[in-house]
């Protein structure tokens, strides 16, 4: 009797095994699903972010040709495609430094040191909008 009563309790423990297997698998199924949508969420935010972020260079592209010079509009429309910040810091650099120069020579009657200023701006409120 006491092999069967063993046998009883063995037959249980795999019962309770395979339970609990099942559970843990259930588990595991609703744990990957959930991983699933996040990450499908997370694809569907950066594609919104990267559709904001074009509509805005554009926008921003589009006030550049009123003031800008077109070496500098042409410079910005290249990082339409590459969203490299380092890019658009370098123009701005240039920019920055183009300005120092006419204020050291003191050549700031030259009609386009106010467009260089102005294009200064955009391009700033630019950067501060894509890296924040």
């Amino acid at each position: 009797m006491t092999t069967n009563t063993s046998e009883e309790s063995g037959l249980e423990e795999l019962h309770r095994l395979s339970r609990e297997i099942r559970d843990m698998e259930k588990e595991l199924n609703q744990d990957l699903g959930r991983a699933k949508e996040k990450i499908a969420l997370a694809g569907k935010k950066h594609a919104i972010w990267k559709l904001v972020k074009d509509i805005k260079v554009s926008l921003v592209l589009d006030k550049l040709k009123n003031v800008a010079p077109p070496e500098i509009t042409e410079r910005f429309d290249s990082f339409k495609d590459s969203h490299d910040t380092n890019d658009l810091r370098k123009l701005i650099l240039g920019i920055v430094d183009e300005l120092e120069n006419r204020v050291e020579s003191k050549d700031l009657d030259n009609p386009s040191t106010a467009s260089l200023i102005k294009t200064l701006g955009i391009l700033t409120e630019f950067l501060f909008y894509v890296e924040y």
